[in-house]
Order: structure tokens, then C-alpha cells, then sequence
């Protein structure tokens, strides 16, 4: 088949191909696990426990409201968990025993 080229405008030749399939990728979920694991241990041992457990007291703090004047930007108070290295899990953990879930609204009556 001739296509004309979007450059000239001249008939030529233009060589049309199916792309190459996709390549399946191979992951092996229990080495990435164990890897995560071992990375996440490296990041408890080398940080400052007691920093952390401040911060998340902090966190808790501003959660809860039990301080004047209203309720903290918990947004700033979880950065300043992370920058102590505490994981996602203490950081939701900390906000989920402040402020646990509200319950689920009655269904619609009939």
C-alpha cells in the first residue's frame, strides 16, 4: 500500500507495523514483601523513638481537640510525624484511637 507522506506530499512508500505485544511482567510478591519488610525495619532501628512517640502524642493531641484555642491542622502535625520517620501505619493508627470511625447512617425509613 502507498500512503502519501505528511511531509511532501509525495507518494512513498510508508512502512506500517503492529506494535510488539506487551510484555508480561513477573513479580514475585513474596520477595517484594520480605524487601518492603526489611526496608521498614531499617527505618525503625535508625530512627528516634522517642521523637516519634512524641509526634504522635502531638498528633493525638490535635486530634482530639482537648486543647484551646480549636482543633490543629493535623495535616501539619502528621508531617512533622513523618519528618521523625513514623510510619503511615502509627500515623493513621494515632488518628484512627483519637477520632474512631463515625458510625454509619441509619437506612432511609420506609
Amino acid at each position: 500500500m502507498r500512503l502519501l507522506s505528511p511531509v511532501s506530499a509525495v507518494s512513498c512508500p510508508l512502512s506500517v507495523t503492529a506494535p510488539a505485544p506487551p510484555q508480561a511482567r513477573i513479580i514475585d510478591n513474596a520477595a517484594v514483601r520480605d524487601q518492603q519488610v526489611a526496608k521498614l525495619a531499617a527505618v525503625k532501628a535508625a530512627r528516634d523513638d522517642a521523637a516519634v512517640q512524641r509526634s504522635l502524642a502531638a498528633l493525638k493531641e490535635a486530634a482530639v481537640g482537648a486543647h484551646a484555642p480549636p482543633p490543629r491542622n493535623l495535616l501539619a502535625a502528621a508531617v512533622v510525624c513523618a519528618k521523625a520517620r513514623a510510619t503511615l501505619g502509627e500515623i493513621s493508627d494515632t488518628l484512627a484511637e483519637a477520632r474512631p470511625p463515625a458510625p454509619a447512617p441509619a437506612p432511609p425509613g420506609p
